[in-house]
């Protein structure tokens, strides 16, 4: 995309990537949303600024299934504003006719200036700009154990109950402290719900010798496995 044929293509220095770049953005919506400043019912227009090149990844046209609403920013908005949470099952719903009539009220404009999303939320008494640098999870906002544990619960809920879910966080707070195979019951339960564990935290065992011994590892989102 930015260089030429044979050659190695890196993109501008102040570019992202882009879920990084999204991300901030929709933490904004949730920031307003949580503190009460705005009011869905009353958002009458959302004009969506992003950089050009952004657009084509995090503003697909048509969306025609849920993987491709996953990565759709103006679909992500609309769910935040009708109640949903942004678990993975939610863009199942990206055609419905609430969702549809959000998005009708959307507006995409390229900014070449800017370098990450921007929107400008109106309704009857003022235009909102949200907007942010970093988003959560991001070093100047890192997520708490709180926080991953409560994503990890709301993610494995429909597979795992609360006893078992407990299970798994507290094997996998003791790796730090140990070498040990999951006990049966985690592993069985890993194995039921390595899909919805799988961006935030999957566990694999490895037998490595005669004696059975084992070594766990925890991969986590952006860190490459050596």
């Amino acid at each position: 995309m930015w260089g030429q044929p044979g050659t190695r293509s890196i993109p501008p220095s102040r570019c992202t990537p882009p879920a990084e770049a999204a991300h901030p953005a929709i933490d904004a919506v949730v920031d307003v949303l949580e503190a009460g400043t705005l009011d869905p019912e009353a958002v009458q227009g959302i004009r969506i600024e992003v950089p050009p090149f952004l657009r084509p990844m995090i503003c697909p046209d048509p969306v025609l299934t849920s993987e491709t609403a996953r990565m759709c920013f103006p679909v992500s908005i609309a769910l935040l504003l009708e109640g949903r949470p942004l678990r993975p099952d939610d863009y199942l719903d990206h055609g419905t006719s609430s969702v549809r009539r959000r998005l009708a009220t959307m507006s995409v404009h390229e900014i070449p200036t800017l370098t990450r999303p921007r929107l400008l939320v109106e309704t009857p008494e003022q235009i909102l700009i949200l907007e942010r640098e970093y988003g959560r999870g991001s070093s100047p906002h890192p997520f708490t154990s709180t926080d991953v544990q409560t994503k990890f619960r709301g993610l494995t809920q429909d597979r795992l109950d609360d006893r078992t879910a407990d299970v798994v966080i507290a094997w996998i707070s003791a790796l730090d402290d140990r070498v040990a195979p999951p006990p049966p019951r985690l592993h069985a339960a890993l194995a039921r719900t390595f899909s919805y564990c799988a961006p935030f935290l999957a566990v694999h065992a490895t037998s490595h010798d005669a004696r059975a011994r084992h070594t766990a590892s925890v991969v986590v989102p952006g860190i490459r496995r050596r």
